[in-house]
């Protein structure tokens, strides 16, 4: 599910997407925003396509916003393609139970100990996404 987010005042779009076992930025959004990320810290992963990359930046303690919810995550930095931000399972797993509803594109779960609904974006009717 895709849903809106910031740091500082840029927009940008963030995949929530439990196949992920990490949380990820794109290096170009972490220029754009002035992230400091630390070096030395090697981490390897396994893209979607089966590709595997080395990043050795982490970025800790990022203050973003999502839907309105203020928050403090780490990512590891990749040249990601599709998307500028993925909170992955290790984000999602601090929720506890998630009620999701794909057809209405909502996730039902807690937030800082708060309940929150948060929206996912919708896909433009005439745009075609082919994950071939």
């Amino acid at each position: 599910m895709r849903v809106r987010g910031k740091i500082y005042l840029f927009a940008f779009t963030i995949l929530l997407d439990y196949k992920s076992t990490h949380n990820f930025v794109s290096k170009e959004l972490a220029e754009k925003v002035g992230l400091h990320p630390s070096y030395g810290i090697k981490f390897q992963v396994m893209l979607a396509s089966g590709e595997k990359f080395t990043s050795l930046n982490k970025c800790a303690k990022v203050q973003i916003i999502l839907q309105g919810i203020p928050l403090s995550v780490d990512f590891y930095l990749l040249p990601l393609e599709r998307h500028e931000v993925v909170l992955g399972t290790q984000w999602l797993r601090t929720l506890g139970p998630i009620l999701r509803d794909f057809s209405k594109l909502k996730m039902i779960s807690k937030v800082v100990g708060n309940e929150v609904v948060l929206q996912g974006l919708r896909t433009p009717e005439n745009k075609v996404i082919n994950n071939l």
